[in-house]
């Protein structure tokens, strides 16, 4: 007879585990999970839940989803079945607590990130708990995916370093940087936007005229027309272009494929941030730059440029796309 293996007695007949044992292993995972998400986003020490969970492990087909189905439903209604609770779905089996840890990772580096900067404290805790994930899982396929956002941790890094003076590694092949130019922080994606002014013409009066039958099928008409056009304007913002854009000691650079841009430090009089969007307006020049990017990203650029003394000129006031066109008829 198959011996359950949470509890190891016996499951009975045709059954490889008792469905209670199931539910309570897994909300067991999930308090455990939830420890430690708690323990690294405030700094404490995870270590004794990590290893609890790791020897909690069963492999992926210890359980059998849809004969436990049925008791789910009963219990959880806000779901269809199981298989559509993505919590469940990523305990089971060990690809799902690696790809909680994932998770784990991500959220507590967007929360610390939010000031746009990464404390050495900070630091050392992420790495702490990447490399004991990194152990444990070392032999898992899924694990040159732990986190989608390895970028943006080496920029928080890299902050604090030209915070403090010190020196930074930056890629900034493809751009011609001047002698007294240093690399700071490269973001490889970023769109520059337009907005357009469209006009449609429309005619507002009123036609009269008299229509008089000349045969069978054969009408002549007269008529005249008074009225006056009328002129409506609406703006579209565009996609100008894309391409990578740097942060150096001295100007913001942008190689786009269509059109490239310096702007210096000193050239610049006001700069916007918005949610996923920074605008900057530079001295004799009509049309600002509108940079668009992943919003994650914004945070850094304020700060960075803030670090390098361009605090003053920076805004996170709403304004309305319209103060800036490229229209031209």
């Amino acid at each position: 007879m198959p011996i359950c293996p949470l509890c190891n007695k016996s499951a009975g007949w045709f059954r490889k585990y008792h469905q209670d044992c199931a539910i309570k292993y897994v909300t067991n995972i999930e308090q455990l999970l939830d420890n430690i998400r708690h323990s690294v986003q405030n700094g404490q020490d995870f270590q004794s839940d990590f290893d609890l969970v790791n020897s909690l492990i069963l492999p992926g087909d210890s359980f059998d989803f849809a004969s436990m189905e049925e008791k789910w439903l009963n219990d959880h209604t806000d779901y269809d079945s199981i298989e559509d609770n993505p919590r469940w779905m990523m305990h089971y089996r060990e690809e799902g607590i690696l790809r909680s840890y994932s998770i784990t990772f991500d959220l507590t580096l967007m929360q610390m990130l939010d000031d746009g900067i990464l404390t050495i404290e900070e630091e050392k805790t992420l790495k702490a708990f990447r490399n004991a994930v990194t152990r444990k899982f070392k032999e898992s396929s899924s694990l040159n995916s732990f986190s989608t956002l390895d970028e943006l941790f080496a920029m928080g890094i890299a902050i604090r370093k030209i915070s403090n003076g010190e020196p930074v590694k930056c890629d900034s092949s493809g751009f011609v940087l001047n002698q007294d130019e240093s690399p700071y922080i490269l973001f490889k994606y970023v769109e520059i936007k337009k907005s357009k002014t469209h006009r449609k013409t429309r005619y507002v009066g009123s036609s009269a005229g008299i229509s008089i039958r000349l045969a069978k099928g054969v009408w002549y008409r007269t008529s005249s027309f008074k009225g006056h056009p009328i002129v409506d304007e609406y703006k579209t913002t565009e996609v100008a272009d894309s391409g990578p854009l740097l942060i150096t000691n001295k100007a913001i650079r942008y190689a786009g494929r269509k059109q490239s841009a310096m702007i210096r430090f000193d050239k610049i009089n006001n700069i916007d941030f918005f949610y996923d969007t920074f605008i900057i307006s530079k001295q004799g020049k009509q049309e600002p730059y509108t940079f668009h990017l992943n919003t994650l990203y914004v945070p850094i650029i304020a700060n960075l440029l803030s670090i390098l003394g361009l605090h003053e000129l920076a805004s996170v006031e709403a304004v309305e796309n319209d103060l800036y066109d490229d229209s031209e008829d």
